[in-house]
């Protein structure tokens, strides 16, 4: 039940190191276990990074919800103030039941520490998931990417704007949402970038997936922050449309007991997200019959201010840019919006979410 004075938004913190501490108290107070994978690398100041699973319930539970944040790295704060604030209201597997719950806090813990949407090399994590080495061409990004790495301001901003503007009126700007962000693998030091060799995260994850086995149904939701209208929180499938193609029967009928007709969307018709490739869902999915991933975007700012964000602050960290935390201060806020109403409104959605896969799974 969740307390009388309870106050989701004070929960969503602001950097990566208030993210884990906050995290790994919220999962002690609800009596949770964690398992820590330990990043190689050290965080801002010299602090340790991981990727923290915390359970709730049995282990032995045949049935299990997944709660995935910060696969893109600086997301991960807004997840990580859904995942604690649902503690806080008291977020827990029904007693007795064949249900488990669990957390998985900030996929890609550099990207959140050092402020950034990509990992330690650059990578788009969510575009790393594709078969190595990958061949996936992605011509209208090669003409576009010249405009998304230029220096911030003046001129540049001017000239992207035009070249923009002219690639809307031609095509329409699902198909400029579709071109930047589909994901490529030839320019390392471009936006949305999947590697030329599975991550440390992604190997993360295949541990996880690999101690799911054996479950008879696992629903992973995965956070994310940035489309769609500001607030609203939208239920994405990459890997099928909705009980259609790539969806199995037994797949159609759990994702129905959870979540009805609000469900999954189509990336190719009404998704505030394009077609992806190398993405976490449809590994997962593929991954095993048991599961059924599903993403959770939450729309913040309008998008060409969040893609703005993401070219200043790619710029400059390629750069060695010196005044880079204003542009790191600037991403967070389009990924995590500091407002208290934004707050509210995106934990209601996901705690909604969270209780219908949970009674969904116990059908």
């Amino acid at each position: 039940m969740t307390p009388p004075d309870f106050t989701p938004d004070r929960w969503f913190p602001r950097d990566y190191a208030t993210a884990r501490s906050g995290f790994l108290k919220a999962v002690a107070d609800a009596g949770g276990t964690v398992e820590a994978y330990v990043h190689p690398a050290r965080g801002p100041a010299g602090e340790e990074l991981a990727t923290d699973v915390a359970l709730l319930g049995s282990p032995d539970a045949r049935n299990v919800l997944v709660l995935v944040s910060g696969t893109h790295g600086v997301e991960g704060l807004a997840g990580s103030g859904l995942q604690v604030a649902q503690l806080q209201s008291g977020l827990r597997p029904p007693p007795g039941s064949d249900l488990a719950i669990l957390l998985v806090h900030v996929l890609n813990p550099y990207g959140a520490a050092f402020k950034r949407r990509v990992n330690e090399d650059s990578i788009d994590l969510n575009r790393n998931f594709a078969p190595f080495p990958a061949t996936q061409p992605n011509a209208d990004y090669d003409a576009l990417h010249p405009l998304l790495t230029m220096q911030p301001g003046g001129l540049a901003r001017v000239r992207r704007a035009l070249a923009f503007g002219s690639f809307v009126a031609k095509r329409g700007i699902r198909a400029l949402q579709g071109a930047v962000t589909k994901g490529q693998y030839t320019h390392p030091t471009g936006l949305f970038f999947g590697g030329s060799a599975p991550s440390w995260s992604r190997g993360t994850w295949d541990r996880i997936l690999a101690g799911l086995a054996g479950k008879a149904k696992v629903v992973v939701v995965d956070y994310h922050t940035g489309l769609g209208p500001r607030g609203s929180g939208q239920l994405i499938s990459q890997w099928g449309a909705p009980f259609g193609s790539g969806v199995s029967g037994a797949r159609s009928a759990v994702l129905a007991d959870c979540f009805g007709r609000d469900v999954v969307v189509d990336p190719d018709a009404n998704s505030v997200s394009a077609h992806l490739s190398g993405d976490l869902l449809t590994y997962t999915a593929k991954s095993g019959e048991h599961l059924l991933p599903v993403g959770l975007e939450f729309g913040t700012y309008p998008m060409l201010k969040v893609l703005n964000a993401m070219i200043d602050e790619n710029w400059a960290h390629h750069a060695k840019d010196p005044g880079i935390e204003v542009y790191r201060k600037r991403l967070v806020e389009v990924f995590s919006p500091d407002d208290a109403a934004w707050k509210r409104a995106v934990f209601d959605r996901a705690n909604a979410v969270s209780q219908a896969a949970m009674r969904g799974l116990l059908r």
